[in-house]
């Protein structure tokens, strides 16, 4: 008798009292499986094989991004972070997104909302916050505009010049030139409510505007913009992927954050 059997002997009775049928025979010398036994060990073994394989499939299923993931975008974000749900949603084919660009701070809770991706500073201590990058910022021009005002030389330079601002940006630039702190006061007539307006502004010539590196490094290394001052240290921010506190991390939220810190990490 295989050991299987032996184990399947020790926990099973010698008979189905309610079948009237013998499933083992003993003698002094030996224990083995009636027919009916052999039959009825066949059927349990199948039925183990069964129940094993769901558990391991129960198993992929949780590891597995399924269901759907809410996410709510900053609208500058929206190019980097777009291609990473794309590919995210080709290889998780049981994967449903469902994706809001606003720059306005949605209440996850009250909208049900799993994930919100956010630059700058967390406020609302009732959120969990995880960096996922560091946004490098370069004050920019178009040649056409530089052409037109003439280059920028020193930090007290920018206050005489055009400004294209984001409408939640300060009217101060703060930085270092030549190992010294500066604070400028900047003035522009143009304001726009999403970074990718600004952008547009700035590439057409309307002005000076600060900007996030990986925004605009693609219009440097083609000559349509050129920084202003390469030598200052401005600003720094981060780019945080924002969930409610309490809540568990499903697999979809973990796929998430994975693929998106390995697209913006290969960004300068």
């Amino acid at each position: 008798m295989t050991p299987e059997i032996q184990a399947f002997a020790a926990g099973f009775p010698t008979t189905l009292a309610h079948a009237g049928v013998s499933l083992l025979s003993r003698t002094t010398r030996r224990l083995a499986l009636t027919e009916p036994g052999t039959a009825y060990f066949e059927s349990c073994r199948r039925m183990v094989a069964e129940a094993e394989g769901a558990a391991a499939a129960l198993v992929g299923r949780e590891l597995e991004p399924t269901g759907c993931l809410r996410l709510t975008v900053a609208i500058g974000m929206a190019r980097h972070v777009m291609p990473v749900l794309a590919e995210l949603g080709a290889a998780h084919p049981r994967l449903e997104l469902d994706v809001r660009l606003e720059d306005r701070y949605a209440d996850l809770v009250a909208e049900d909302i799993d994930l919100a991706v956010r630059g700058g500073d967390l406020e609302d201590s009732s959120l969990i916050a995880r960096p996922v990058a560091d946004v490098v910022y370069v004050v920019c021009a178009a040649p056409a505009y530089l052409q037109r005002r003439g280059l920028p030389r020193k930090p007290a330079d920018l206050a005489n010049h055009e400004w294209i601002h984001h409408e939640q940006s300060p009217r101060q630039l703060s930085g270092r030139h030549a190992g010294r702190a500066f604070h400028v006061r900047i003035r522009g007539r143009l304001r726009a409510n999403s970074g990718p307006a600004v952008l547009e502004l700035l590439r057409a010539g309307a002005g000076l505007a600060l900007a996030p590196l990986w925004e605009v490094v693609d219009d440097l290394r083609a000559g349509k913009l050129k920084v202003i001052l390469p030598q200052s240290e401005l600003k720094r921010s981060r780019v945080h992927l924002v969930s409610p506190a309490g809540r568990t991390d499903p697999p979809k939220l973990s796929a998430f954050r994975q693929w998106l810190i390995a697209s913006v990490q290969s960004k300068p």
